[in-house]
């Protein structure tokens, strides 16, 4: 008798300081799930900005490293809560698994929210990678073009100069020369619409 006395008295001992480990790793991993939920509940919508969207997602991709090193503390916590509530009794059982039960749900969804959104940004950057390449050498050829014209004398009012200046050879040269550029660059210039939507979709 004293010696089952003594048995059933250590694993009560035992299941009370497990509870307390229990207890405060619990509280302190429900606190920072909390806190990242609040990070996450205030972060902005994605960029349109390449350069933007890319600081944007090296901070997800920090985010999403601190889940990953909290993934085997979750682990733990709910093995050892498993184990805990295999040897309460039925009141703090239900109490325990009530507790894993909110820790899951909340997991799950922080997990779902940071991973989700690192692959929204993932796919805008790529998206605004892409509209920046094409946008960036069709602005500066526009400049170019702007110079070019700009630097054709304006057509005069009378006859007589309507006709010398057009049979002035550079004048010739510098319109069709941009003729051609406009021609060679209106395959470039209707695939902005399609990028610029794609972008859009993504934010």
């Amino acid at each position: 008798m004293y010696f089952q006395n003594s048995d059933r008295e250590a694993k009560l001992n035992e299941g009370l300081l497990r509870c307390g480990k229990f207890q405060e790793a619990l509280n302190s991993l429900m606190s920072w799930i909390g806190e990242t939920e609040e990070l996450v509940s205030h972060q902005k919508d994605p960029s349109s900005d390449y350069k933007v969207v890319k600081a944007q997602l090296s901070e997800q991709q920090l985010l999403d490293r601190l889940i990953t090193d909290r993934e085997p503390s979750v682990d733990a916590l709910k093995e050892m809560g498993d184990q805990l509530s295999r040897v309460s009794e039925p009141q703090d059982r239900m109490r325990i698994q009530q507790q894993l039960s909110d820790l899951e749900r909340r997991w799950v969804a922080l997990v779902d929210a940071v991973r989700d959104r690192r692959r929204k940004l993932e796919q805008t950057a790529e998206n605004a990678k892409d509209f920046q390449s094409q946008i960036a050498p069709l602005t500066e050829w526009m400049d170019k073009v702007e110079q070019q014209l700009s630097a054709v004398e304006p057509i005069g009012t009378e006859r007589a100069q309507i006709q010398e200046q057009i049979q002035e050879q550079q004048v010739r040269v510098t319109m069709e020369t941009v003729f051609v550029d406009i021609q060679t660059k209106n395959n470039e210039v209707n695939t902005l619409p399609v990028i610029m939507l794609l972008l859009f979709d993504s934010i």
